[in-house]
């Protein structure tokens, strides 16, 4: 039941549109499949719907605000964010003085 209206619901923002349409964009989708709050199963369907370059974490277990709290799943996805701005910046991020790379 709580699918069926959630599914709802991003369909009445068309947000499945809006992911299919993206051009390529960078997207990272996190999230517990213990969440309780939003069915992890709306970020699979979005990332099947995503154009590449796309990546989801799907951590077991866990609960909506997990991905927030310091832990595993936060560095991963932390790094994941500091490797792709690292890239679109063309600096080194986790380099002192942060130089632009030659």
């Amino acid at each position: 039941m709580a699918w069926t209206r959630f599914a709802e619901v991003w369909s009445k923002h068309k947000l499945r549109v809006a992911i299919a349409q993206m051009s390529p964009r960078l997207l990272l989708l996190v999230h517990c499949e213990g969440d309780r709050i939003t069915p992890y199963m709306a970020s699979v369907d979005l990332c099947r719907l995503a154009p590449e370059p796309k990546e989801l974490m799907l951590a077991p277990k866990g609960f909506h605000s997990l991905p927030l709290l310091p832990g595993p799943l936060r560095r991963c996805w932390v790094g994941w964010l500091v490797a792709a701005l690292d890239q679109a910046l063309g600096m080194d991020l986790q380099a002192p003085g942060r130089s632009r790379r030659k």
